[in-house]
């Protein structure tokens, strides 16, 4: 992995503005603080780049929006911008969506042409290039979610705890037999939402059926298509969970289709407390995570690792809130 400009901060014992006045020849910097900080250059081997180099006289006229691979109109996403957007119009900000080419791994190619202030990356990957690519480049940016690789600012909701929530109200309901529709398991929230369905059915010493998991791709037709599946297993489940109310959608209009009731024969849970959630029929329990508020959030964590590139690292979970409504309630007697 590239070395960074905290990284010869560190080692320099000096700030990161401090390495960038050194790198744009500033007259302020001692002549010995100006030795120490090349010496650490030097030793680690480090190559500054146009980013790194305008460290120093940065400024945050335009940010960008990292988003992830297309799918149709999805009231997440567009919660999510709205958030970001409220907070950049406040501070005169631009914001530049940035979407991913046929590779969604890809840098989009307007990151290529144009500096930007920072950027918002969306829907982390367990390894995600994209990470890399911003990390080796100095351009600061801050993750909505979580990987594998250090990242130094993140927000995140507690995914793994969401979905424990929605498991453990179904159990209280009685259920026993308890589907389970997730999103790509290369996201890490699928992962962590995967992880909160199996560890609470292990701790009220409910089987784990592979037969009862599948995997979606956050759309309505893929819930629709999973949930035909289950609903047609000879035991089929009595309360089915999807890792998005968009899929959740589909579950239910499967359910309509197979001459099912929501909630008599099959419950149902979605994740995200979209508006629309209220308004499906029956209204869906959800799983809410708070996405204008942390639009609002990681779009202010932004700025101020703009304007302070000292900023200390951070990363903060928020926990998410269970919606009970009318698509989830007591399996009827078989």
């Amino acid at each position: 992995m590239a070395v960074t400009i905290k990284q010869v901060a560190r080692h320099a014992g000096v700030s990161v503005a401090t390495v960038s006045y050194v790198l744009n020849n500033d007259p302020r910097v001692a002549a010995e603080t100006r030795e120490r900080v090349l010496a650490a250059i030097r030793e680690l081997d480090y190559h500054p780049n146009s980013w790194a180099q305008g460290l120093a006289r940065r400024q945050a006229d335009i940010v960008g929006l990292l988003m992830p691979a297309p799918r149709h109109a999805d009231p997440f996403l567009l919660e999510f911008i709205s958030g970001v957007m409220d907070v950049t119009a406040e501070r005169h900000v631009g914001l530049l969506l940035l979407h991913p080419g046929k590779n969604e791994d890809d840098p989009p190619r307007e990151l290529l042409r144009r500096r930007l202030g920072g950027v918002i990356v969306l829907e982390s990957q367990a390894i995600d290039p994209r990470v890399e690519w911003l990390q080796k480049r100095d351009i600061p940016f801050v993750l909505f979610g979580r990987c594998q690789q250090p990242v130094d600012y993140w927000i995140d909701v507690d995914n793994s705890a969401g979905a424990q929530m929605a498991i453990e109200h179904l159990i209280a309901l009685g259920h026993k037999r308890i589907g389970f529709i997730g999103a790509p398991l290369k996201y890490m929230f699928a992962q962590y939402r995967l992880a909160g369905y199996r560890e609470t059915l292990q701790r009220h010493g409910l089987p784990f059926d592979p037969a009862l998991v599948l995997e979606g791709d956050l759309s309505e037709e893929s819930g629709y298509t999973s949930a035909r599946v289950l609903l047609r297993l000879p035991e089929r489940p009595t309360a089915i969970m999807a890792a998005s109310d968009i899929m959740a959608r589909g579950v239910l209009r499967a359910a309509r289709e197979e001459g099912l009731r929501v909630p008599g024969d099959v419950s149902v849970v979605g994740f995200d407390g979209t508006p629309f959630s209220a308004y499906t029929d029956p209204p869906l329990t959800t799983v809410r995570q708070p996405v204008y508020d942390i639009g609002r959030e990681v779009a202010e964590l932004l700025l101020q690792v703009v304007a302070h590139p000292d900023t200390e690292s951070c990363g903060k979970l928020i926990l998410p809130t269970l919606v009970v409504r009318g698509s989830s309630g007591a399996p009827r007697a078989m």
